[in-house]
């Protein structure tokens, strides 16, 4: 059985093509759930902002009919702004599900070319 110092001596074990692979794919999958975590983020805050905007606007005295309006209308964004939480979340949790799936299947690669 090869010692780790053995392996970290072979060159051509640390340049095979398989590990290589999948580096490859860990990194463009992470890259792609992060990505798409950011935008899920940023499209949260886009609806908190309005609902900011829609609470703040003026009304004028005794009009209740607007006052509940702009509430309906900052109600339905602050619910919008949730659910997009929810998918930045989500994004999250694929990237961390495709990290320990992709070490593992790195794991197993890495057993093989020890034992040739």
């Amino acid at each position: 059985m090869m010692g780790f110092k053995d392996f970290m001596d072979n060159e051509d074990l640390l340049h095979d093509e398989d590990l290589q692979e999948g580096r490859l794919v860990r990194k463009g999958l992470g890259l792609l759930y992060s990505r798409q975590s950011k935008t899920f983020g940023d499209k949260s805050v886009q609806h908190f902002n309005r609902v900011k905007q829609e609470l703040s606007k003026p009304v004028p005295e005794g009009d209740l009919d607007k006052r509940l309006d702009n509430l309906e209308k900052g109600f339905i964004e602050l619910s919008e702004g949730m659910v997009q939480l929810r998918n930045q979340i989500g994004s999250l949790v694929s990237m961390v599900n495709i990290s320990i799936l992709l070490s593992e299947r790195t794991d197993q690669q890495m057993k093989r070319l020890k034992k040739s």
